[in-house]
C-alpha cells in the first residue's frame, strides 16, 4: 500500500515540479532527471553515481583509477545536485 501511495502522489507532483524547476534558472539542469540524455556508447559503461560535490571530489581517483585499470571501459558519471554537475562537468574527457 505505502508503494501504491508513494508512486501516486509522484506522479501528481512531477507536473509541478516540472514547471518549478524550468522557473528556477539556477536548478534549471535538474530538469534532466526527467528525460537524461545518456550519451551512446559501444560497450556497457561503469555507472559511478556521486550525490553531492564532496562525492564527485571523492569519486576523481576512483575514475582515474579506473581509466588506468581499463583504460577502454567507458565511464558514466551521474549526480543529484546542481553543484555535484558542476564539478562533474570539470571531469570534461574523463567521464560521461
Amino acid at each position: 500500500m505505502a508503494y501504491l501511495l508513494y508512486n501516486t502522489a509522484l506522479a501528481l507532483l512531477t507536473p509541478p515540479a516540472k514547471v518549478w524547476l524550468r522557473r528556477q534558472e539556477r536548478h534549471r539542469p535538474l530538469l534532466a532527471r526527467f528525460a537524461p540524455v545518456v550519451p551512446p556508447f559501444s560497450d556497457a559503461p561503469l555507472w559511478i553515481h556521486a550525490c553531492s560535490v564532496g562525492e564527485v571530489g571523492t569519486a576523481r581517483p576512483l575514475i582515474a583509477a579506473l581509466k588506468e585499470t581499463l583504460p577502454n571501459v567507458p565511464i558514466l558519471l551521474t549526480t543529484s545536485t546542481v553543484a555535484g554537475r558542476g564539478q562533474a562537468d570539470k571531469l570534461n574527457g574523463d567521464v560521461a
